[in-house]
């Protein structure tokens, strides 16, 4: 009993963690917010453009919970999909940028893509609809560059690239080391994309 009582009291505490954070995520816009929000993209630098690519996943919760998702997916099953998966965002972002159609309804399909990750990982949605719920993320990123030139554009999908490949990386490695805990895990993505896809919901009524 005393060997079990560490894991049970680290199982305690995520779930707390969860049950006290979701309610509050209903309140934070799905919608990631630009590091520069306020400026005109056609003003941009290379460097601006990088440091918005770098930030611009992490600042959208949905977006980082999302790419944090993917890599817990892949340490459990589908390792071999991640370099299609980054392609596929990579591809998403710059259909935003050069075919700028508005989609309708993209933050709900958003906030559904944290579900199909966390029911993809329990072996219940074939992981090919993985590919384009993350071009429509990177759809969504590429929206706010709208209008820049090709040499900050260069920049955003390099800093894309090295924030998006960091995050998948950084939830592969968490669940490497705490595979045991795999399921509290994974319900937490799965409450979290029930309360994206309410707040979703809820802005469309």
């Amino acid at each position: 009993n005393l060997a079990k009582t560490p894991a049970t009291a680290i199982k305690f505490f995520l779930v707390a963690i969860a049950g006290v954070i979701s309610p509050f995520l209903t309140f934070i816009p799905a919608q990631a917010h630009h590091p520069f929000e306020g400026r005109v993209p056609d003003s941009f630098t290379l460097i601006e453009g990088l440091i918005s690519g770098l930030a611009h996943p992490i600042i959208g919760l949905d977006h980082f919970l999302f790419l944090l998702s993917i890599g817990l997916l892949g340490a459990l099953s589908i390792r071999r999909w991640i370099p299609l998966l980054l392609i596929s965002g990579l591809l998403g972002t710059l259909c935003s940028l050069f075919l700028p159609i508005l989609f309708p309804h993209l933050e709900l399909i958003v906030g559904l893509s944290l579900l199909c990750s966390a029911l993809t990982a329990r072996g219940l949605i074939n992981p090919a609809v993985m590919i384009p719920l993350i071009a429509c993320h990177g759809y969504v990123l590429g929206q706010s560059m709208i209008g820049a030139e090709p040499t900050p554009l260069f920049g955003y999908l390099a800093g894309l690239l090295i924030s998006q490949g960091t995050a998948i990386l950084c939830g592969f490695m968490f669940l490497r080391r705490s595979i045991q805990y795999k399921n509290i895990l994974l319900g937490v993505f799965l409450g979290a994309g029930i309360v994206f896809t309410y707040g979703a919901v809820a802005s469309l009524i």
